[in-house]
């Protein structure tokens, strides 16, 4: 399995019917062309190893297993329905957790390329 790091604000924290804790993050990029894209992301806990409380706003940078699969999704105001791809990340381990009310998101900085590059963005 590939390893994935990702960072991004949580947008929901619930619990499966089997225990699972699944923790959805936004991840906002930019693309290889200069635009903002948004990138959302589920991620699957063990509540039994599960390091914190995590509430929407937070800001996470977490690592684990990647799986993606294709899924139908029916866009809210137009009903227009498309293809898109799940990313879901496994055996996650949270590397960072900074709780909303002490972040301050800059859509630009990213803090994956802070610890990396010294900076908040990738030198390319």
């Amino acid at each position: 399995m590939a390893k994935v790091i990702t960072s991004g604000e949580v947008d929901e924290v619930k619990e499966t019917k089997t225990g699972k804790i699944i923790v959805r993050i936004i991840e906002n990029y930019t693309s290889q062309m200069g635009e903002q894209w948004v990138r959302k992301w589920s991620l699957w806990m063990d509540p039994n190893t599960l390091a914190g409380d995590y509430a929407k706003d937070d800001w996470l940078e977490v690592e684990g297993e990647l799986s993606t699969k294709v899924v139908e999704w029916t866009h809210p105001t137009t009903g227009a329905v498309k293809q898109i791809i799940d990313h879901n990340l496994n055996s996650v381990r949270v590397v960072q957790h900074k709780a909303a009310q002490t972040y301050t998101p800059a859509f630009n900085d990213d803090e994956d390329d802070r610890r990396k590059y010294g900076t908040g963005l990738a030198p390319f």
